[in-house]
Order: structure tokens, then sequence, then C-alpha cells
């Protein structure tokens, strides 16, 4: 499992790819524009593309998000060889499935055509159904690509599945570029299936260095197949009816002024910029260590990573959705106000934005959520909660679509993500404390060793004073923990713990006490991780007992998922975001009056320089209010800039500063 710098390193890592791929995926399109440009050819290709994607992408992305905790599981209890052979089973029954999927898709082109894009007729119609044949294919590497990415991500690479989108924009590039003027766009729907393919065989060479071996087995009785067999039905559900929240939010804005559909989503789209790079890459990254845990039954270290996650995700993302929402016109006036998209539509865009910002950091917290259901192997929560969510949704959109038009609908939308989220925390907490109290009593699993090092240092004391003071009836006394606790502080907190169980006592004598290994990982599994193996079998039990139980006697509750930690957090993020949007408030008009003009060059200088105050802003001021995601953002900051130095040194790289 990756340390906690090393999975903030990973999500930097995203970050960056993110940034460059949406920066590839602009030059794509500018690129189709260019060569094909708006006519029917174009039309056709976009909506034979469609059809594939909506046939197997929900499909895609379940098998992917059940596919992680599942494997995770299985190499946790039966070893990585049969890890990776349920992996080839999952293989090879993707790749049934979808032959049989692009099977059916090839000979019912014609009718999804149809029903895709009903208003095509003749020409138009005919290349479209070609477009969608030629397409349906790239089912097949969508499927691998996701369980090809799962694996890798389990095994803590997170860059070469980060950099697949990459290799997808570079070939499509190629395709429009190199073969479109000469072959039409025939080329870039073949291009298109090989760029997805690219993104499933660009992941083959890491697997193969990790030791994976594709195997031609197909075992229908493997539980870690049936598994995610049962858990995609639930997830598949849950995007179903997603769809049907949109579908609504369309209906009832078509019945708006003109534009009301468009400025929906153009604000939607700024919206989900940010979220999109940075809170996508913590959950990639935090949600195959979710998995590891679970799988590794330790409780209390899955509710603290996903405090940590959720604590970063509200650092990142509250500043944002301020800043979205205090610059939402110049923001959509320096992104779409040119040729037909006129003032008019920047004002309803910016409507619209404004109510999306509430959702700015709650959607990203959701689908943290979510992920952390998928790690327990429960999918059929967040399948309550979604549709729960969506009607919610529904009757807010009836209320607010009146009052505030088509910005009602967006504020429908964030509400329903706030009920969302809200539900999904309260259930993740109560299923993390039962899942914990469960799992810790007697165990020996790593699950319970996940006490820090001094609290190791500690537990000899337990071990030498439980013996002695153990009461005639084999229970470990009061008096022995008031023992344990006159040691000091951090023993009284184990002796809270002991208070408030009996652990028996072996019939055996008591072995000589056991050098204390001080220096012992927390996830090492046994008792030598309290460098108690030699001890009697109470004293072992007791000092497991007592790791087990550390995060109970730290908070006095059970372990849960760290919501005290994540509202300390939080309310000085809020205030310090709160004060930023004040101050960039105040700024704009002063740069406004610096920097005048109605052009490109003019409006990014005041807009990025408004952004500039925001950051120096809200760093000051969280580093005031003492967030602790401040100084782990700088620490991890200064760590990256000390290895590019000692890379630029070795490679004798002049720095100028």
């Amino acid at each position: 499992m990756a340390s906690r710098d090393g999975l903030f390193k990973a999500a930097g890592i995203i970050a960056f790819v993110s940034i460059v791929s949406k920066l590839l995926g602009f030059a794509r399109e500018t690129s189709l524009a260019a060569v094909f440009g708006a006519t029917y050819a174009t039309d056709a290709y976009l909506v034979g593309q469609t059809i594939p994607m909506l046939v197997f992408a929900a499909v895609g992305a379940a098998l992917g998000n059940t596919f992680i905790p599942v494997f995770s599981q299985v190499r946790q209890d039966r070893g990585r060889e049969a890890a990776f052979r349920m992996a080839s089973s999952v293989i090879n029954a993707t790749i049934v499935l979808s032959l049989g999927c692009v099977a059916v898709g090839e000979a019912f082109a014609g009718p999804l055509a149809r029903l895709v894009a009903p208003g095509f007729q003749g020409p138009v119609h005919a290349l479209t159904v070609t477009m969608s044949r030629v397409m349906f294919p790239m089912v097949l590497f969508q499927g691998l690509s996701g369980i090809l990415t799962g694996m890798l991500q389990t095994e803590g690479n997170f860059a070469v599945p980060a950099l697949v989108s990459l290799a997808f924009n570079a070939v499509l590039i190629a395709s429009i570029l190199g073969l479109g003027p000469m072959f039409g766009i025939g080329a870039v729907a073949a291009g298109t299936v090989a760029a997805v393919a690219a993104q499933a065989i660009f992941q083959v060479p890491a697997l193969v260095r990790l030791g994976y071996r594709w195997e031609p087995v197909l075992d229908l009785r493997d539980p870690g197949l049936r598994r995610i067999g049962a858990l995609v039905g639930p997830v598949l559900v849950a995007t179903a009816v997603g769809q049907l929240g949109l579908v609504v939010d369309r209906v009832l804005a078509s019945s708006l002024a003109e534009g009301s559909v468009a400025a929906l989503n153009y604000g939607n789209r700024l919206m989900g910029l940010v979220p999109g790079i940075f809170g996508l890459a913590i959950v990639t990254v935090m949600y195959p260590t979710l998995a590891d845990f679970a799988a590794a039954r330790d409780f209390a270290r899955f509710g603290r990573a996903f405090a940590e996650a959720a604590k970063m995700i509200n650092f990142i993302l509250v500043p944002v959705a301020v800043g979205m929402a205090v610059l939402r016109v110049p923001l959509v006036r320096l992104a779409f106000e040119r040729g037909a998209f006129d003032a008019r539509a920047t004002e309803a865009t910016a409507w619209a934005l404004l109510f999306f910002c509430v959702g700015v950091g709650v959607f990203t917290l959701r689908d943290m959520a979510n992920r952390a259901f998928f790690a327990l192997q429960d999918t059929t929560t967040p399948m309550i909660v979604g549709a729960a969510s969506v009607g919610i949704n529904i009757v807010a959109n009836l209320l607010l679509v009146g009052p505030l038009k088509h910005g009602g609908l967006a504020l429908g939308t964030s509400l329903a993500g706030v009920f969302g989220v809200g539900i999904l925390l309260w259930r993740l907490r109560e299923r993390v404390r039962t899942l914990a109290t469960t799992a810790a009593p007697g165990t020996t699993a790593p699950a319970a060793m996940t006490a820090s090092t001094a609290m190791t240092a500690t537990t000899p004391m337990i071990a030498a004073t439980a013996p002695a003071a153990a009461s005639p009836t084999g229970t470990l006394s009061v008096e022995a923990a008031t023992a344990v606790a006159e040691t000091g502080a951090a023993e009284a907190a184990i002796a809270g713990a002991a208070r408030s169980v009996a652990i028996p006592q072996a019939p055996a004598a008591p072995a000589s006490p056991a050098q204390p290994n001080v220096d012992a990982p927390c996830l090492t599994g046994g008792a030598d991780t309290l460098g108690l193996s030699g001890g009697s079998a109470p004293r072992q039990r007791a000092a497991v007992f007592a790791a087990a139980q550390l995060d109970q006697t730290e908070t006095g509750s059970p372990p849960g998922i760290g919501g005290r930690a994540i509202l300390s957090s939080l309310w000085r993020v809020v205030l310090a975001s709160a004060v930023m949007g004040v101050l960039v408030q105040l700024s704009y008009p002063a740069l406004e009056a610096r920097v005048p003009g109605g052009g490109i060059p003019a409006q990014a200088v005041r807009l990025f320089g408004a952004v500039a105050v925001g950051i120096v802003s809200y760093a000051a001021l969280v580093w005031v209010l003492r967030v602790p995601e401040a100084r782990l953002v700088v620490d991890t900051a200064c760590k990256v800039l000390q290895r590019a130095t000692a890379l630029a040194r070795r490679h004798r790289v002049p720095i100028r500063i």
C-alpha cells in the first residue's frame, strides 16, 4: 500500500496528465473541425460514435469500478497468482460478452441509428449506419482497457493508466490529419477504433513487468468472477437512473427561453472542469487504497484514508467553487463569448454556473463516497441513494424552475448532490463502524494491526502487566489497566480499552517476556508486529485487542470515517474561501480599470490576475488558520522540488532562478 506522500504524488501526476489530455482533446476537436467542418459527414461520425458508446460505456465503467475491490480481495485472501488467474477469467468473459455485443450492434446498426438520430434521412442516415458499424468493435477494447486499468491501479501503478488518454488523443489526431484528407471520414472512424485499442495495448507491457501472464481460462465457478457479476447489476441500474435526471433537466429546460438547454450544458462543462482534473485524480488514486484496506479488513485505516481524501477534496474544490461563482461572468465570456455566442448567452450561462458551483466539491465527494462503498463490495447502497437523489432532483426542479428558470434546474441538481452525499456519508460511517466492531475482537489479521509505532512501543507494558494482574476468573482486571495507566498518557488510552472488555486467559503458563519490536511497520500481520510473538496467548490477545481499538480509545467512539476531522478542516476551508471570495470580488474591478478592453488578451489578463489574487490570499489564509492540508501540500511541493533539483544536478542541468 502506497504512503500518503506517494498517493498525493500519484494524484499530481494524474492531474498533470489530465490537463495535457484536455489540451490534446481540444486539439482533436479543432483538427476535426479544420478537416471536415460542420458537415453531414461530421454529424454522421459523431452520432455513429455515440451508439457504441451508449451501448457499452456504462458497462465498461461498471466493470472497472467493481473489478478493483474484488481483485484486491482475491489477492489478499488467495495470493497474487490466484488474483491474476481470476483476472484472466474476467478478461475472457469480457471478450465473449463484448463480441456478442458487437455482433448485435452490427446487425441492428440501422434501427439504432434511427433511435438515436430520428431526424437523419437519406445519405446522412446511411453514412451514420456505416460509421456505427465501423466503430462498434471499440466496445471490446473499452471493456479490456477498464480491467487492465484496474489491475495496474491496484498494484500501485497510476502513471501508465493516466497516460492512456494521451495515446488515445495522439492516435486519433494522427488519423484525422494524416488519413482524413485522403480517405475521408471513414478513416477517422477506423482511427477511433485504433485509438481505443491503443488504450488497452498501451497498458499490457506494464502488466507483463508486474508478472501477469494471460491464461486462456474461463472459470465460471470462480467466486471472484461470480462476485463481479453480482456487483455489476446495481451499478448499471444506478447509471441508468442517473441518466433519467439528465433527461428531466432537458425536458424542463426545453420549455424555457431559447438557449436554456445550451446554457445548462455550457455551465455544467465549466463546473466540471477543475473537478475533472484534480478531484478525479484524488478519487482515482484513493480507490485502490480503500479497496486494499477493505480486503485486509483494516477498517480503521479505511476510515482514515477516506477522511484524508475528503479533506483534500474540500481543500481544493471549495475555494474553486467560490472563485468560479465570483468570476462566473468573465470566465464564461473568456471561454465562449465569440461568434454566435453573444452577451445574452454569457449571462444565461453564468446564471446556470452560479448554481452549479454549489456542487463543485459535492459531486466529487459523492463520487468518492460511492467508490468507498464499491471498495466494501457494496453496490446496492449507492444505487438506492442515487435513485433517491434523482427523485429529490426532480422535485427540486419542479419547485425551482418557475422562480429561477434554468438556474433552478442547476440548483436542483446541486441540492440533489448535497442530499446524496449526506446520506452516503452517514451510511458509510455506520457501515465502517459495524465492520470495524465485528472485525476487531480476537483477530490477528492485518485489520487489527493499525497501531502506530508509538503504540507498538507501549504494548510490552501491557504484556508484562496483564498476567500479573489477571483476575482469578481469567479476565483482564481494572487493576491491570490502572497499573498500566500509571506509566503515562498513552498507556491510559489503552487501559480504557482494556476496561471495556474481558480477554480470556489461556491455561498454558506464560512464557518469558518478549522484547519489543518498536521498529515494526504498522501493516505487518500477526503478533510479531507488536513484538510479542514469543509471549503467552493472553498477552498476545491483549496487545492485538489494544491495537485494534486504538481509534476507539482516541476518539471515544468506534472507528468511522473521520467526521470530526473532516468538519474541523471544512469550517476553516469555508472561512478562508469566503474571505478569498470577497478579496477577489474587490480586486476584479481594479483589474478592469488597469487593463481595459474587450479583446481576449485583456480578458485573460484580468481573469488570471483575479485568480492569482485568490490563490495567494487563500494560501495565506489556510496557513494562518492552520488547515492541516496546507502543510501537506507545502511538504509535498518541497519534496517534488528537491527531487527535481537532485535530478537536474545528476544530469548537470543548470537551474536559473
